[in-house]
């Protein structure tokens, strides 16, 4: 018989062991992580993405207008803005409240009003 992988479970199993420790700080199960540290982080990720990078340009070519797409830990809503200018719909999850706040910013200054958070 084939095994079924949980896959709700598995990501909340990777989200506590891979989001737990930030900074050196333990945080406690339901503890957001990124509390306070969201806004820096989408500036280090905004330095990065100045500079050309092919993996864009490779998921950009494999969608079109008429998809949707499913970006899961989606963070402060990078790839959401990206991709949400090239497709019709985006659905964004991102466990962390604090991202999730950063992400509905990010999409209101940009005025992008096809990304469900």
């Amino acid at each position: 018989m084939t095994e079924v992988t949980d896959w709700i479970q598995l990501w909340r199993e990777l989200v506590l062991s891979a989001g737990c420790l930030h900074a050196g700080k333990r945080f406690a199960e339901g503890e957001d992580a990124w509390r306070g540290h969201a806004e820096t982080y989408l500036q280090r990720v905004r330095k990065r993405w100045a500079e050309p990078d092919s993996s864009r340009q490779t998921i950009l070519s494999r969608v079109g207008s008429s998809d949707t797409v499913l970006d899961i830990g989606a963070g402060a809503g990078t790839w959401a803005v990206l991709l949400a200018r090239h497709v019709r719909r985006v659905t964004a999850v991102e466990p962390s409240a604090a991202m999730r706040a950063m992400m509905e910013q990010v999409l209101a200054e940009e005025g992008i009003d096809n990304v469900t958070v």
